[in-house]
């Protein structure tokens, strides 16, 4: 029974928590932290021009690649309350708590130069020649976020922002 309620909550590919839980999750999250008066940060990011990476390299190198970005941030995420997700495809997105705005971007952009030093080949991105990510990244106090789809978007939009400023960086917001 367990490894069923495992499978309905982890990304096959990856063996991240997936979209479904997400959706589960999220509300969930930000309430806990509603309560104890906590700063919540909320990130997304995918993978920059994956689509010319699978039409370069081959689907199996692209699943190959989903699992080293997936591994290697989840390697990143040392707290009890930092949690990874796949939504699909290539796009992921993390939930943690900092004690500080500067203290997540930092660890935003620790993610961004881990990925990097994984030197994973991408010969036809315009950015990097390895595989590179973009992220949006907004931190809110918890009793300020009033509706859980509009922080969604608002990452959404940053991490829109990062890909079209050039790709493989990270966008914060207020």
């Amino acid at each position: 029974m367990q490894k069923l309620s495992e499978i309905a909550v982890k990304d096959a590919l990856t063996d991240i928590y997936n979209r479904r839980y997400f959706n589960e999750f999220y509300p969930k999250y930000l309430q806990a932290a509603q309560r104890n008066n906590e700063l919540v940060c909320f990130a997304m990011f995918d993978i920059d021009f994956f689509k010319q990476y699978n039409d370069t390299y081959g689907h199996q190198a692209g699943d190959e690649a989903l699992i080293k970005v997936a591994k290697t941030i989840r390697a990143k995420l040392h707290r009890g309350t930092d949690y990874l997700f796949r939504l699909g495809g290539e796009e992921f997105a993390i939930l943690f708590k900092a004690t500080s705005k500067e203290h997540a971007q930092k660890f935003a952009n620790e993610l961004l130069l881990a990925l990097s030093a994984q030197k994973i080949p991408h010969k036809n991105s315009s950015v990097s020649p390895y595989l590179s990510i973009s992220m949006g990244l907004l931190c809110r106090e918890a009793t300020k976020i009033l509706d859980e789809s509009m922080l969604y978007k608002e990452v959404d939009d940053l991490l829109y922002q990062a890909k079209e400023n050039g790709r493989n960086k990270a966008i914060f917001g207020d």
